[in-house]
This record gives structure tokens, sequence and C-alpha cells, in this order.
């Protein structure tokens, strides 16, 4: 299990079945993954049930879902579709910058261990990410998602 989910889940049974296979961190995905750990926090740090699926979730999210762009190296997440990665990120997506942040500054081992600092480091590559979002848009305003890879400016406005 890479700790990843799709964006339809089905909690109508006795059991929990999923609607599809696609796994976005952006639009119908963000709010899942920014939960795990803000109910793991809200509730005192008790349930750590919250907080193993929140790490489990993010290192699925860094192993299959992290990417480069070229040239400049900026760091995005993308997404899966029927098992194929679609190099685009949602605006929706920045919020995991922070809660990278936000995850490795609360982690359990410490702010100094090699989790705590992997998260912590590809947060602030990704914030940087969307820094630019806006900052190569002529209004300042980011668009709604870019693409990776097929241009030779890193990303296209989507």
């Amino acid at each position: 299990e890479s700790g990843l989910y799709p964006t339809m889940i089905y909690n109508t049974k006795q059991e929990l079945s999923f609607g599809n296979s696609e796994i976005s961190i952006g639009a119908m995905g963000d709010s899942f993954y920014e939960y795990l750990l803000k109910v793991w926090l809200q509730g005192g740090k008790r349930e750590m049930k919250y907080r193993r699926m929140y790490d489990k979730s993010i290192n699925g999210i860094l192993d299959k879902l992290i990417h480069m762009s070229r040239p400049n190296y900026l760091t995005y997440v993308a997404e899966l579709k029927s098992g194929s990665v679609i190099h685009k990120m949602d605006h929706l997506s920045c919020f995991l910058g922070g809660n990278l942040a936000l995850g490795a500054y609360t982690h359990p081992d410490g702010l100094d261990s090699l989790i705590a600092q992997r998260q912590l480091r590809t947060g602030k590559q990704l914030a940087y990410t969307c820094y630019q979002m806006y900052a190569r848009s002529k209004s300042g305003l980011a668009p709604e998602y870019v693409k990776f890879g097929s241009a030779k400016d890193d990303f296209v406005k989507g």
C-alpha cells in the first residue's frame, strides 16, 4: 500500500470502497490529505492512527508523485490516472508545501529526523514552485493548474 487514496471514496457500506483510480493532491483530493495531519493535531496528538495515515500518505506522495521539472528544477506534485503519471499540478495542490512543513515541525521523531527533514525540504521546494506559478503570470495570479514537461520553460499554464 502506497498510502495514496483515489479522489472518490465511498463510505456507504461496512467497508470503504473506491470509485475511481485517480489520485490527485489538487482538486477533489486536497482536503483529505490536509486534514489527516490537522485531525491529529487538533485531537491533541492522541490518536496516532491519523498521524500514521498522514505519514504513510506523505511517503506515497514523496515517492510516487513528487517530480522535478527542467530546465529550472522546480519541484511539483503530479497526479496519477489509472496508474499513469500526469505531469500536471493544480493550484489547489499548493497547500502541500505548508502542510509538509507543519508535519515536519510536529513529527514524533523530531524536526531533526531524516523523515522530517525530507518533508521540510520538499515543502520549501513546492512553496517555491507555487510562488513561480504567480510570478510567471502576467496578471500576478496563478492559473488553475500548470502542465510540466511540454515547454522549454518548466511549465505551461493550463
